[in-house]
């Protein structure tokens, strides 16, 4: 039976289709309230605000990204890279792991080069500037950061 409803949703109404299976699983949208929390807790899994947006239960990214900015006054694109800056930041200060370690297995944008190009450009600083920081300069740096995010 191809285009199986599940749960009374077919696949062009909003549901998930399983090719192999046969089957449509629906996906109920979260509240915005939650998409700090949906990020912070899948930061190494979303790269991109189409990642970002299906993890919501959005079918269109550009519908999260409207409802997104009208909810929390920003670009979500930019509240995501703030959010991996300042989780860098924290594993850079707080760990001995390694940039890569922390780049590619933590935060998902890739290996040591990716990682600083990245960082740098978000922050200015390089990885081994910030780890090299004082404990004061790190914490104006993530607060400037996290006033961009406002829950």
């Amino acid at each position: 039976m191809e285009g199986q409803i599940y749960g009374g949703i077919p696949a062009f109404m909003g549901g998930l289709h399983l090719k192999n299976l046969n089957l449509t699983i629906p996906i109920m949208k979260q509240p915005m309230e939650q998409a700090l929390q949906v990020a912070r807790e899948h930061l190494k899994e979303i790269r991109t605000v189409t990642e970002w947006a299906e993890r919501m239960g959005y079918e269109r990214p550009k519908k999260f990204s409207r409802t997104f900015r009208s909810y929390y006054g920003e670009r979500p694109l930019k509240i995501l890279n703030t959010m991996k800056c300042i989780k860098a930041i924290e594993l850079l200060t707080a760990t001995d792991k390694t940039v890569y370690e922390i780049g590619w297995c933590e935060l998902g944008i890739g290996d040591e080069k990716p990682f600083h190009q990245y960082l740098t450009y978000h922050t200015e600083y390089s990885p081994s500037e910030i780890r090299d920081m004082k404990n004061g300069k790190v914490n104006k740096l993530v607060e400037k950061l996290g006033s961009k995010i406002r829950e």
